[in-house]
């Protein structure tokens, strides 16, 4: 019988050491820069908050008008940069979702129809065209009542 020190095992190879110390040797730059940061999870304040900062911005401020814009309403989206007016426009459908949601543009082309909305979501310090009122000012924008919008 033989004992515990005896092994029919070869060792390993000196080839799978070179393997194994040089994958180690990979690993630890990135390991040692993750511990050094500190802990940076966090549990994101918008669905979008980790893709972009931009985002989280017009996301945030949807969802602060969707307590003002009552359900059935109409509204639009308006924004000084139209790429930011249609960001806003595709992120409101998406949480005013019991609203309807008349585009001021899309793809930076006007669409006609949008003065009907009664009820406007302004990014930034844009005004919408006629007479308004504001309903509330948030940090990122407001939202606006059109007090002459047809059905």
């Amino acid at each position: 019988m033989k004992s515990r020190r005896e092994s029919t095992r070869a060792p390993w190879p000196v080839s799978s050491v070179l393997w194994v110390g040089g994958t180690l040797s990979l690993l630890i730059g990135p390991v040692g820069a993750w511990v050094s940061a500190g802990p940076r999870l966090r549990i994101p304040a918008t669905p979008v908050d980790l893709v972009n900062s931009v985002y989280a911005r017009h996301w945030l401020l949807v969802q602060e008008a969707r307590d003002f814009i009552p359900a059935g309403e109409s509204y639009t989206a308006i924004a000084g940069d139209k790429d930011d007016e249609m960001l806003l426009f595709m992120l409101s459908s998406g949480v005013l979702f019991d609203r309807v949601a008349l585009p001021t543009s899309l793809w930076k082309v006007p669409v006609v129809g949008a003065d009907r909305a009664r009820y406007v979501i302004s990014f930034g310090d844009e005004r919408p065209a006629g007479p308004a009122r504001l309903v509330r000012r948030f940090a990122d924008g407001c939202v606006w009542e059109r007090s002459g919008a047809p059905p």
